[in-house]
């Protein structure tokens, strides 16, 4: 879930809350390449903390890494994020091969 102020800047993202008041998701991003260095630098703290730490101290170990975790990274670290809401339509989330299945189903 998206956090915005009125001109569409993001404050923040919620990833997977079971609940929340907030009205909008986020199903694209469009970066430059220090959001690309970002992700990088992320996911090579998270390697060096697999690699120098025993699996059951790890909390790394069985993270999933969601892009929008580094979008909130991004945010706390001031980089411009901002928004295009769509407040009328849809999206078809297709993101696991499931999805994409039920999805081509859906189509005939």
């Amino acid at each position: 879930m998206v956090d915005l102020d009125n001109p569409g800047q993001v404050r923040d993202i919620l990833i997977k809350p079971k609940q929340s008041g907030l009205a909008y998701t986020w199903i694209m991003a469009v970066w430059t390449p220090v959001f690309t260095k970002l992700i990088h630098d992320q996911i090579a703290i998270i390697k060096r903390a697999q690699e120098c730490s025993e699996p059951s101290d790890n909390e790394f170990r069985n993270q999933e890494l969601f892009v929008g975790d580094v979008i909130r990274d991004a945010i706390r670290s001031r980089l411009r994020v901002e928004a295009a809401v769509f407040p009328e339509g849809f999206y078809l989330d297709i993101g696991v091969p499931e999805d994409l299945l039920d999805a081509t189903r859906n189509l005939h």
